[in-house]
């Protein structure tokens, strides 16, 4: 039974003796392939592990099923952690007048709000909090 490492460097040995075919980065295989003279299979510059690295690296980035790499999420909604607006944001102190935290982990914030329009030009703010904890202001002045 071969184990995940060797199977993937079967892989990349085959790609390898391929001289890197890849059309639409062909780039990628002329850097690699630029580290080893035509007329000899010594490394011009790097050792072996130090070649292998990016060799396995682009394999993966090119040749790999990519939505292995891609976000599975689907709603946007599910990485959102908090919602908070503030009706008359001041630029300075943020006033929550609405605020969507789920209550448990499998719940979603709503996404959609409908508030009281502010009398008189206001800016109205929005903050969204990720899972990750990162937070990012959105403000708007209304006339």
């Amino acid at each position: 039974m071969k184990h995940l490492y060797e199977a993937i460097q079967e892989q990349v040995i085959g790609w390898r003796s391929s001289h890197y075919p890849r059309a639409d980065y062909p780039a990628i295989g002329e850097i690699l392939e630029s580290a080893v003279p035509p007329e000899s299979d010594n490394l011009r510059f790097l050792r072996r592990p130090q070649h292998r690295a990016p060799e396995t690296h682009w394999y993966f980035r090119l040749n790999m099923d990519r939505t292995v790499f891609k976000a599975q999420i689907t709603d946007w909604r599910a990485m959102v952690d908090s919602v908070m607006i503030d009706t008359a944001y001041d630029g300075q102190v943020f006033n929550v007048a609405l605020t969507d935290v789920p209550e448990r982990k499998v719940d979603l914030v709503a996404g959609r709000y409908e508030l009281p329009a502010p009398t008189g030009p206001a800016t109205v703010a929005v903050k969204i909090t990720d899972m990750l904890g990162e937070e990012v202001l959105v403000a708007k002045r209304l006339e």
